[in-house]
């Protein structure tokens, strides 16, 4: 998955239409597909959202975020904290990559250091909120397999459940997760997260959606974590597609300028 499915909402698909018959598609590989299909359909242009970001203690966090795929193929997407003011200029720079492990990187201000993130670093809380660093990237389509668990009605949507499996445990923050989406406006609704017991960790929920340039976007999403009882919201204040945004801003030096 190439998107990241908590900052734009990342849509992942449980209708299709195909002129096939899809009682002859195995199960699995049709979820796959469906998925496939989704994350291709999302927004491709550059943009700029300036967002707000809560944590557990009422603490208010401001950042913006630019992302954009850049010639490489790569999904590139740069995150500066503007308040408040201990950890303003706070910055990450995310690469997410189609076909190995993504890489992302961090600006820390005191320090006046780049630092790679290593994979204990993504699996702690994001500028102190109940999303981890690993919400916000999503590794390849196919470090998972996926299965249809269900029907659910959320709001006024009909959605299809899609189970989501890492083929290698280890590596991932979580041991499995369980999407709701919207097969019309192929919309992520929830996302429940299970840790490597099986047991519900944080569930994940977009709250309100608009319809932005054609393109549904999140404007209010909630991280619960229910094993502390915990909760974050991260709310979009304004959002710009077809964003005129160089390639520099997406490169190591940009962070520490």
């Amino acid at each position: 998955m190439r998107r990241s499915m908590v900052m734009l909402g990342c849509a992942l698909a449980a209708g299709l239409t195909v002129i096939r018959n899809a009682s002859a598609i195995p199960e699995e590989d049709d979820a796959r597909a469906l998925v496939q299909r989704v994350l291709d359909a999302a927004p491709k242009v550059p943009y700029v959202t300036r967002m707000t970001l809560t944590t557990p203690g009422g603490l208010v966090r401001e950042f913006t975020m630019s992302g954009k795929t850049l010639a490489n193929g790569i999904d590139a997407r740069y995150l500066e904290v503007t308040g408040p003011y201990n950890i303003k200029d706070t910055r990450y720079l995310l690469y997410d990559r189609s076909t190995r492990r993504d890489d992302q990187f961090v600006y820390v201000p005191f320090m006046k250091r780049i630092i790679r993130l290593s994979e204990k670093t993504r699996r702690e809380p994001f500028l102190g909120s109940t999303f981890y660093v690993n919400d916000i990237v999503v590794p390849p389509v196919d470090d998972f397999t996926y299965r249809f668990v269900g029907m659910e009605t959320i709001g006024q949507r009909s959605c299809r459940l899609i189970e989501s499996v890492p083929k290698n445990p280890a590596q991932e923050t979580y041991g499995r997760a369980v999407f709701a989406v919207d097969p019309i406006d192929l919309v992520v609704l929830r996302v429940q997260l299970y840790d490597h017991d099986d047991r519900l960790l944080k569930v994940h929920t977009i709250d309100k959606l608009e319809k932005v340039d054609g393109y549904w976007t999140p404007y209010l999403q909630t991280m619960r974590n229910v094993q502390d009882a915990d909760m974050s919201e991260l709310e979009t204040v304004d959002i710009q597609y077809n964003a005129p945004i160089g390639d520099e801003v997406f490169r190591e030096a940009h962070l520490g300028r």
